[in-house]
């Protein structure tokens, strides 16, 4: 009765945000169709959802040494609305997590709402982004490995932040709201300003993870050469604090970017600068000076698209540390198997390097070096029109300093290995564009 509870439990949001929708009968279809399975919409006015319910076996995580065998049933939501002005966008992820073995079951949300308003001179996006997992991040739509989403992702909400430390600090909740304005001068040359505020709570860490909050604004302009280039300047400011720490830490930057749409599958973009960095109640370092990277390619054919991208820059360092300067290179792509079958994979590599303090309290004169090894695969098979089934392989590797292992942070190697069944109807058309 306990997992038939939280398993309702875990879909009242995806419940909600149903409701209110009612889409239109859509033709019957009489031959086999092509791949099938959750995708984000990306036409006006339709909504896509799924269902999954799947097992998997994981190996080495919960530091045990044993298997842990996890049922799991989950949802998956995209809406977008038919406004071409005012377009919003909604994307929810949830379910339920049964562990063996002694390992504590856990419920996982996400929820990922975006409204854009667009006139002739102005464009404003306002974004907020709130998870409640019981793990760091690594995997899909729903973050957590084994669970049937590889190659799915969310739009980001601000900076893109590379892989976090992974951390056995149980239930976390995080909320990343960014608002950015843009106002266009020229049929070429606009200014944009934006800032943002998160917060990370770690529920069941204790003393060992820590609480954050960040802000940060930025203002910069733009300039379209010409259809198929763009260049860019920005400034920002990031402020970082910590719960019972003296810790804060405060970056400046400034960058340019050049972005270049080579043909209508590939498009490279590049953005680089000084990254000025200070902390205050750190054992580390009192300022420095580093280069901020962020740069990338993402190519979309018919078969196949894959996308890469290198980032380099400042985190609020995971409830692990007070802050850290991360270099993290990530990777995903897709490619088709004929008509009815798909394989996506991704994966990258972070190298986190701590500012400030341990998440413990305890100071430290020496840098500590978290590196972080990522690698998802899936493999999809089109069974009916609605059906489709999943095989999956995760690896999660860190190597954590000796220093840190009072924390919750995560020392060794972990393998995943999960199948399951995707319930998910063709699109929903709802509303008039």
């Amino acid at each position: 009765m306990r997992f038939l509870f939280h398993a309702v439990l875990c879909f009242i949001p995806l419940a909600l945000l149903c409701t209110p929708a009612h889409g239109q009968d859509m033709p019957a279809v009489t031959s086999t169709p092509p791949f099938q399975g959750f995708q984000l919409p990306t036409e006006l006015g339709t909504m896509h959802y799924a269902v999954n319910f799947g097992e998997r076996l994981r190996t080495g995580y919960y530091g045990s040494g044993g298997n842990v065998w996890t049922t799991d049933i989950s949802g998956n939501l995209g809406y977008l609305s038919s406004s071409e002005n005012r377009p919003l966008s909604i994307v929810y992820s949830g379910g339920y997590l049964y562990n063996s073995g002694g390992v504590q079951s856990s419920i996982f949300q996400n929820l990922n709402i975006s409204q854009s308003f667009t006139s002739r001179l102005w464009t404003t996006n306002i974004s907020d982004a709130v998870n409640y997992l019981p793990e760091t991040a690594s995997s899909g739509l729903s973050g957590i490995p084994g669970l049937g989403d590889v190659g799915v992702t969310a739009p980001p909400v601000g900076e893109n932040g590379g892989q976090g430390i992974l951390s056995r600090a149980g239930q976390r909740i995080s909320n990343h709201v960014n608002v950015d304005v843009e106002r266009h001068l020229t049929g070429s040359t606009s200014l944009q300003v934006g800032g943002g505020y998160a917060i990370e709570r770690f529920l069941d860490g204790g003393s060992d993870s820590l609480d954050d909050d960040s802000i940060d604004v930025q203002a910069g302009m733009g300039h379209r050469i010409d259809a198929l280039n763009k260049v860019e300047g920005t400034y920002s400011f990031s402020h970082f604090t910590y719960e019972n720490q003296d810790s804060t830490i405060s970056t400046q930057k400034i960058t340019v970017g050049y972005t270049r749409q080579v043909n209508r599958k590939l498009s490279l973009h590049a953005t680089v600068g000084p990254e000025f960095i200070s902390s205050v109640g750190s054992a580390v370092d009192d300022s420095s000076v580093n280069v901020s990277v962020d740069a990338g390619m993402v190519y979309t054919g018919q078969q196949y698209d894959y996308s890469v991208n290198y980032t380099r820059g400042v985190r609020s360092g995971s409830g692990i540390v007070a802050g850290t300067f991360v270099d993290s290179v990530f990777g995903e792509g897709g490619r088709k198997l004929g008509e009815y079958m798909h394989i996506s994979v991704s994966g990258g590599y972070t190298l986190n390097s701590s500012i400030g303090n341990l998440s413990n309290g305890a100071p430290t004169t020496q840098q500590l070096n978290f590196h972080t090894l990522i690698g998802n695969a899936q493999f999809s098979r089109t069974l009916s029109r609605n059906f489709n089934a999943f095989l999956n392989y995760s690896v999660q590797q860190q190597d954590s300093p000796t220093a840190a292992a009072t924390t919750n942070a995560f020392s060794g190697t972990s393998q995943t290995y999960g199948f399951g069944i995707t319930y998910s109807p063709r699109p929903l058309h709802l509303g008039h564009k």
